[in-house]
């Protein structure tokens, strides 16, 4: 894939999170702003503050956004399956351990689900982001193998099976010792 493609989504990704996390937690404290009680406090500035503060620790410190995880999105999703658990943690042992108890549970519960609903549709945007520009010809890599033995075979399936954007344009051989090419 492209290198500045790859750049911009992982930008992309992490703004998209981002965004997320702070709608999904700023539109139910002014929704149910009677069910939370009084928000000028500064327990949910620190709360707003915290939320996103972990998020980046967390997702930046287990490479989650790298390129190598953006590649694969089985792997991609299940490193944000597990950033979201480590994050949903941290945050209920620091409301725990500092006895945060004036901070609604109600509005905890409600940014720890819909938050977790978000990844999920983050998620699927991200999928298809990938498989639009998947086809396209200028992320493709093209491919050309110098020489024609069991390696260039294995490079070939390697290419093949990874679905890296790469296309393999052929094999490059003198004649003499070509014996096979069953493929191309």
């Amino acid at each position: 894939m492209n290198k500045q493609f790859k750049y911009y989504l992982q930008i992309s990704l992490i703004g998209l999170d981002f965004i997320v996390l702070n709608i999904i937690f700023l539109i139910p404290v002014f929704i149910f702003k009677e069910k939370i009680g009084p928000i000028t406090s500064n327990s949910y500035v620190e709360f707003w503050i915290l939320l996103n503060l972990c998020w980046l620790l967390i997702s930046f410190s287990t490479r989650t956004y790298s390129t190598n995880n953006l590649i694969n999105f089985e792997l991609f999703t299940k490193r944000t399956v597990q950033v979201y658990l480590i994050w949903v943690i941290f945050i209920l042992f620091y409301l725990f351990f500092l006895r945060k108890f004036q901070i609604s549970r109600f509005l905890i519960f409600i940014t720890f689900i819909d938050f977790a609903v978000g990844l999920l549709f983050n998620r699927f945007v991200y999928l298809g982001i990938l498989y639009h520009f998947k086809t396209k010809e200028f992320l493709l890599k093209k491919i050309l193998i110098i020489g024609y033995n069991d390696t260039a075979k294995k490079l070939e399936t390697y290419f093949e099976e990874e679905g890296i954007n790469s296309k393999l344009m052929g094999f490059t051989e003198n004649e003499q010792n070509v014996k096979e090419l069953s493929k191309h």
